[in-house]
């Protein structure tokens, strides 16, 4: 699989899930997103998306630095949450950044079952 065929599958998980205005917008020099969405509640607010893909060998895994741009990409993008989806897993110091940010999603093997139950929860979930 390609990084494009991965970013292509996360958005359509995301259609599929109910987001909106689903698109992607990965390239070179994409500032740290690589898909934007929207998802709209009961009330009709939309909520603003930007989600990272990394498609990573399983022994290369997703670093704090990498948590950190992405954090910083929340605010350039004025987005109000943010998805990091993985096919590798965090490291320990990634997960201490992702955990306490409450605008942040992590997805990594083995809860792609799972996406769902993360997106709900808001939670920062990993397979270290």
């Amino acid at each position: 699989m390609t990084d494009v065929k991965f970013e292509e599958l996360t958005a359509e998980l995301l259609r599929s899930m109910g987001y909106v205005d689903v698109k992607r917008v990965g390239k070179p020099a994409d500032r740290g997103v690589d898909v934007e969405a929207y998802l709209i509640d009961g009330f009709g607010n939309k909520t603003k998306y930007i989600v990272q893909c990394k498609f990573y060998d399983p022994k290369n895994p997703v670093r704090s630095g990498e948590l950190q741009k992405f954090v910083g990409a929340l605010k350039t993008h004025n987005a109000d949450r943010g998805i990091f989806v993985t096919s590798s897993r965090y490291t320990p110091e990634a997960i201490e950044i992702g955990v306490p940010c409450d605008t942040l999603h992590g997805i990594a093997p083995p809860h792609f079952h799972l996406p769902i139950q993360v997106q709900k929860g808001h939670g920062f979930m990993s397979a270290v």
